[in-house]
């Protein structure tokens, strides 16, 4: 059993099998909703049972770091409605010691809306903290969530621009291709 990114609520323990991501792999989402072209070597795309609703999971084992990629399907779906959420989830189980978010449009979509969060968290109870990031963006008729984990600050940063920089996401009122 693999647990990924055990303390986190929307993560979780899964029967994986890692599967090595070439830089410059192209993934399409399960939904189609999305894809991820991600440039730096040493990722691993999880697939198996899973108890995370995520649709695609990447590790990147030597700095330890998860991205999960989640698909928040329907027209009533926004950047405020699942960022503010997100942020509630994790309230219940830790403390946010720090909190910033910005907003742009993603690299590799026309106008397709991007919120940035970085959050330090620390768990109830513990001492210490982790950095998460949490990328939101508005695409066509579904808002797209990239999470990054790790205790690593400094590498998560890096790997998750990565992932970030690779997503495409068709743009809220695009035309149908």
């Amino acid at each position: 059993m693999l647990c990924v990114a055990w303390w986190l609520p929307v993560s979780g323990c899964a029967t994986a099998t890692p599967t090595a991501v070439s830089s410059s792999q192209e993934l399409v989402g399960s939904t189609r909703a999305y894809s991820v072209l991600p440039m730096t070597d040493g990722w691993s795309k999880l697939s198996g049972e899973d108890d995370s609703d995520a649709d695609l999971v990447l590790v990147h084992e030597t700095t330890g770091t998860t991205i999960l990629v989640n698909v928040h399907v329907g027209a009533d779906q926004s950047i405020d409605g699942i960022v503010s959420g997100r942020r509630t989830v994790l309230e219940e189980e830790h403390e946010i010691l720090s909190f910033a978010e910005e907003r742009s449009f993603l690299a590799r979509s026309d106008f397709a809306a991007v919120s940035v969060a970085k959050y330090r968290l620390r768990r109830t109870g513990s001492e210490g903290w982790f950095p998460v990031l949490v990328g939101t963006a508005q695409g066509q008729g579904a808002v797209v969530e990239v999470f990054g984990v790790s205790d690593r600050p400094r590498e998560l940063e890096a790997l998750f621009d990565d992932i970030l920089g690779g997503l495409r996401v068709p743009a809220a009122g695009a035309a149908p291709q």
